[in-house]
């Protein structure tokens, strides 16, 4: 962190180590983490840095289904916080395992979008440009 005090960036690891219950990792190799302690040390040093928004690609990828629902609960958190996040992903059903608010997700194949819906109930076959849902018809 280029132009911030150490005691500062001794204050944001130790608030990102809380929010995120890092503690018991702080002192470990990041080569000794599991895939799931390493996407969860990779969001808390982004949020250390305060953006207003992520870009999260595929953040679940190579996580257990145990470690998928922990880091959903937390996207979900910095949502209800307020913070913008675009998540590009083929997998569609972890980020509503947390609960509300439920994302919305759009379907797109290249430039052109086949289905949008508040709900992730839906499936995507973005080869015949249609996007089908149990709760909602398909878009035309």
């Amino acid at each position: 962190m280029a132009g911030i005090l150490p005691l500062a960036v001794r204050q944001k690891v130790d608030r990102a180590a809380e929010r995120f219950t890092l503690g018991p990792l702080l002192h470990q190799s990041i080569l000794s983490l599991s895939e799931g302690e390493k996407q969860k040390v990779a969001l808390a040093g982004i949020i250390s840095l305060d953006p207003r928004a992520l870009v999260l690609d595929e953040p679940t990828a190579n996580l257990d289904p145990e470690s998928t629902l922990d880091l959903a609960r937390m996207i979900m958190d910095l949502k209800r916080q307020g913070m913008a996040i675009v998540i590009v992903d083929h997998r569609l059903y972890w980020p509503e395992s947390a609960g509300p608010p439920s994302p919305q997700v759009s379907c797109w194949n290249g430039p052109a979008l086949c289905y949008k819906t508040p709900t992730i109930s839906f499936t995507c076959r973005p080869s015949e440009m249609s996007c089908s849902s149990p709760r909602t018809p398909a878009a035309s």
